[in-house]
């Protein structure tokens, strides 16, 4: 097919036309963005220098009027109001850090073995989390908020009870709880956008599973709460999928808020369906009043209502309900491990007691059979003597017969039986074991040699 000069001519024509309009609009979004940038100056770095500060209700305040945080400076310039918020945020970030360590939380560094120039990034926890009994894990969901933080828009336009994890830091220390906070966002070097990967934080889920395998594994905690919000509930969900052996025998809740996790997605087995049917609760945004029961739409974590419809409130608003929970399903499991102790305990007793019982009787069988042996013993020496009493007697009589009638009576078959008989002594089994002679007892019926009648016949005598 013949393809004519002024066709290809048009055809490149359209294409250098496009690729023309599209460098040019390129270059001048660029140049916006620069001229832009170049007009809006650096923003404060501390708190005092944005002319803020937090009241005694917590809540963030302008220094000279205590007015509320107010986002529009600048009607004309919503770049410039939305660079000021991020600097402020950034400020946010760095005061709720020191809020932790006011708390005696430590910052820990990961990963642990890291070369001096390898980029890190951390975490919090408390100073004895590692030795606690109980231990509460807190994370937080995904975007900008960072360690301490459950939306920065709260902290910001709210107060810090409401935006932080605070409260529940306040509350798990009271109740002894060991306290491990994430920060599952902190991805890169220096906590940037173009930062280099962190490894073992590269991602939320690789953060939580360094934490994991490196801090919780090894601690003394026997019973671990979670509670996570938002993206920290595909967090979650991702590390009981990967140690779901060990969320069942330490982890007694799973405390969720508006949870975006999805067992289907995560391919979740049915051994983490179950954990979560058992443990789990998810605090959903709803109209409902506190605690209501929703619809969990194919989700197999119980779900109820948050008692708000906003997305980052939901943390505070159920939060009262949410230590309830805690509370109680810290107790079920507990109570649970008690009755496998004591199971434990009455088998190990009964066990002893057996093996003491068995040392006992062994005792009692061998002093049973010494005692038989001497029986035995003493039995034959009184038998022997029997036998030369009686024949003592029988030689009497004949001597005796000799003298007085000069006639010889020989002995009697049964005598000389009763001489020669033996029996023998068996155990409790049967067995035989020793053999002796016949005892004799008053019971039984002795001849008379010197009974005869006129007719020489022996005469018996009852």
């Amino acid at each position: 097919m013949k393809v004519s000069a002024r066709l290809v001519g048009t055809y490149l024509f359209l294409f250098t036309y496009i690729f023309f309009q599209f460098f040019r609009s390129a270059y001048v979004a660029l140049m916006a963005k620069t001229d832009e940038d170049e007009d809006i100056p650096p923003f404060p770095d501390t708190l005092q220098d944005f002319e803020y500060y937090f009241n005694e209700e917590r809540k963030l305040r302008h220094l000279e009027t205590d007015e509320p945080f107010n986002f529009v400076v600048k009607p004309d310039n919503p770049k410039f109001n939305q660079k000021r918020y991020e600097a402020l945020g950034n400020i946010i970030t760095e005061h709720v850090y020191k809020l932790l360590e006011d708390r005696h939380l430590k910052k820990i560094n990961i990963p642990v073995e890291a070369d001096p120039d390898e980029p890190t990034c951390f975490f919090y926890m408390s100073e004895d989390a590692l030795d606690k009994e109980k231990l509460l894990i807190l994370i937080h969901g995904n975007g900008v908020v960072r360690a301490g933080q459950w939306a920065r828009r709260l902290i910001i336009n709210d107060c810090l009870d409401s935006g932080t994890q605070l409260p529940f830091i306040d509350w798990g220390i009271k109740e002894g709880y060991g306290v491990i906070v994430a920060n599952t966002n902190y991805n890169t070097a220096n906590d940037t956008k173009d930062g280099e990967e962190i490894m073992g934080s590269r991602s939320p889920e690789e953060h939580m599973k360094t934490v994991w395998q490196s801090f919780v594994q090894k601690s003394k905690a026997s019973y671990i709460g979670i509670v996570a919000h938002s993206y920290g509930g595909v967090v979650t969900l991702d590390l009981a999928i990967d140690h779901i052996d060990e969320f069942r025998d330490r982890v007694f809740a799973v405390a969720l808020t508006d949870s975006v996790h999805s067992f289907s997605h995560q391919y979740a087995d049915d051994s983490v369906i179950d954990f979560y049917r058992q443990r789990g609760k998810n605090w959903a945004s709803s109209l409902d009043v506190l605690d209501t029961d929703l619809d969990s739409h194919s989700d197999f974590c119980p779900t109820v209502s948050a008692g708000t419809e906003k997305h980052e409130y939901t943390s505070y608003s159920s939060m009262k309900s949410i230590f309830k929970f805690m509370s109680e399903k810290y107790q079920e499991m507990k109570k649970a491990a008690e009755g496998e102790e004591t199971k434990t305990s009455v088998k190990e007793s009964l066990e002893e007691k057996t093996d003491t019982e068995g040392t006992r009787s062994q005792e009692e069988s061998e002093a049973n059979d010494t005692e038989k042996i001497n029986s035995v013993t003493k039995g034959k020496e009184e038998i022997s003597m029997s036998k030369d009493i009686l024949k003592a007697d029988v030689s009497g009589e004949k001597s005796s017969t000799e003298k007085g009638k000069d006639v010889e009576v020989p002995m009697s078959q049964s005598e000389e039986d009763i001489l020669d008989i033996e029996v023998s002594v068996t155990d409790n089994e049967g067995n035989e074991e020793i053999p002796m002679s016949q005892d004799f007892s008053s019971s039984q019926t002795d001849v008379d040699m010197n009974s005869q009648d006129p007719d020489g016949k022996q005469k018996e005598e009852l």
